[in-house]
């Protein structure tokens, strides 16, 4: 599994900057894994999930001014979030079990959110549900408050890029450390 990453020099959320480096990254992980020019085969699934059929699996996600892109041969769904004040409603959106885990540390509010936020959002991405798939997701944290590692057999974790002030998660059906590569 291949992941690419990159920082711009400035914010842009919602930029065309952020969705052309995206883009880019995706040529380039098709690329380095074999599938150059895969992505003017792109096709949207029905649930809206695009796919090369006969290629690859990817996903792309940008934010703030981080753009990243996974590609496997397997299921896979990455996102990036750039740590901000938690969006007002969104702590309702959690089972109980989140909440606790988000306010378990108080000045950790924020960075608890938007790590098991991010692993959400890549579960669905991985399994090419719409984001309405979050409110159907089982509970990411345990009892005793500790984020979990598999759900419905895909692998979630928090993903550690060397982007300042972001938080990423990375989900696939294989238990294996990703190649994570700055591009």
């Amino acid at each position: 599994m291949l992941v690419l990453w990159r920082r711009l020099s400035c914010p842009c959320p919602g930029g065309q900057a952020l969705h052309e480096a995206g883009r880019d990254l995706l040529r380039q992980g098709l690329a380095l894994t074999g599938f150059a020019g895969a992505e003017g085969r792109i096709v949207l699934t029905p649930a809206g999930k695009p796919i090369i059929p006969g290629g690859p699996e990817f996903s792309v996600s940008h934010a703030g001014n981080a753009a990243v892109c996974a590609v496997d041969s397997a299921p896979v769904g990455i996102d990036i979030e750039p740590v901000t004040d938690i969006p007002e409603g969104l702590l309702d959106a959690l089972t109980p079990s989140e909440r606790a885990y988000t306010l378990a540390r108080e000045g950790q509010e924020a960075p608890r959110f938007f790590r098991l936020w991010t692993m959400k959002e890549s579960v669905v991405k991985a399994r090419g549900e719409g984001l309405g798939g979050l409110l159907e997701l089982p509970s990411l944290v345990t009892d005793s408050l500790e984020l979990v590692r598999w759900v419905d057999g895909l692998v979630v974790r928090p993903l550690a890029l060397p982007i300042p002030g972001t938080c990423a998660a990375l989900c696939s059906t294989e238990d294996l450390s990703p190649e994570i590569r700055e591009a």
